[in-house]
């Protein structure tokens, strides 16, 4: 290989992660919680980033600083100041394909090569497993050609309507986003895999497909303007025929899109179990996360989870789902 190929990370840090109310909120969104006694979510996804960049360096491959996309109301912590030069803002939260696209544009006025790889990775996920994610990631970039994009899987653990999920098929893959609970279960019959919201394509491959896509995405960067757009998964990757799936091992992947998923993370976990300020009697099936400065004391209660930051404090039964509730709840309070 004569000619090192180029790769942009490009993080996005858009969302607001209301289903982690009181501990995410729209002043601190989901991507700057700390995880247990480790950085954010954001650190974190950071460092993975780092070490896929020093991996692929090993195959000759050049790598740009990070680039990441976050809302105008979001700055930077100070200890990660040195990023932001390599930071987009948006004035307003169009969703991941509008952000993709800003991303895109910028790539190719900064360097004028639209045969960048990038590399895309939401900013609020939790991996336990580095090692097996660098591995994965270095490996899927190799399968990259001219006009396909490589999609990052996770083998299901249940039929899980909150994913898009990638199809084996005789062309190839197809995708299919957030299909419901029946659907799901007969796509993982077929042995489809969870999208994990990771993907890497050429910058040009990237332009063309939204370029193409039905739903106009470039005149939301055209033309800012508040409002949902279709997200890339229904923009780009449910029209693109030329996708290619990277069967992802051993991650211990989550999107902590809940609480049930956040307090399963070890260091979440651990914090919970060891903490001095939470006193609990008689409870049965009752979590706690304290993140105010003073006790909880909980007596004779049973399938709850209590969460307190700051001034909120969030109680909710352990059993069924009351996540929506929680997200409209949280949006409403924090406008």
């Amino acid at each position: 290989m004569d000619q090192a190929i180029k790769i942009q990370p490009v993080i996005l840090c858009g969302g607001f992660g209301t289903r982690l109310f009181p501990l995410s909120t729209r002043d601190i969104p989901k991507q700057f919680i700390k995880i247990g006694t480790k950085g954010t979510l954001l650190e974190e996804t950071l460092r993975r980033v780092e070490l896929v960049t020093k991996s692929c360096q090993k195959k000759n491959y050049e790598s740009y600083s990070p680039l990441l996309v976050m809302h105008k109301d979001h700055k930077l912590p100070p200890e990660l100041v040195a990023h932001e030069n390599g930071v987009i803002y948006e004035t307003y939260a169009n969703d991941t394909a509008v952000a993709v696209a800003k991303a895109a544009l910028e790539i190719k006025k900064r360097y004028g090569d639209e045969d960048i790889i990038m590399l895309v990775l939401p900013a609020d996920h939790y991996i336990e497993n580095v090692e097996a994610f660098v591995y994965d990631i270095s490996e899927g970039i190799l399968s990259i050609n001219e006009d396909n994009i490589v999609l990052f899987g996770i083998e299901p653990t249940a039929p899980d309507t909150k994913y898009g999920y990638i199809i084996p098929s005789i062309n190839g893959v197809w995708f299919r986003e957030k299909p419901d609970a029946n659907t799901a279960l007969e796509l993982i019959k077929q042995r489809a895999l969870w999208n994990s919201g990771i993907f890497s394509s050429r910058v040009d491959t990237v332009l063309s497909c939204l370029r193409n896509s039905p739903y106009n995405i470039l005149d939301w960067v055209i033309n800012p303007r508040d409002g949902k757009a279709p997200s890339f998964d229904v923009a780009v990757l449910q029209e693109y025929s030329k996708i290619y799936s990277h069967y992802c091992l051993r991650w211990r992947w989550s999107d902590v899109g809940t609480w049930e998923s956040f307090t399963s993370i070890p260091e979440v976990k651990a914090e919970m179990e060891e903490a001095s300020t939470i006193i609990m009697k008689d409870c049965k099936n009752v979590n706690v996360l304290n993140r105010s400065p003073g006790n909880v004391v909980i007596i004779g209660c049973d399938d709850l989870l209590v969460v307190t930051s700051g001034s909120d404090i969030l109680i909710m039964p352990n059993k069924g789902d009351f996540n929506n509730q929680l997200k409209e709840i949280a949006t409403r309070i924090s406008k």
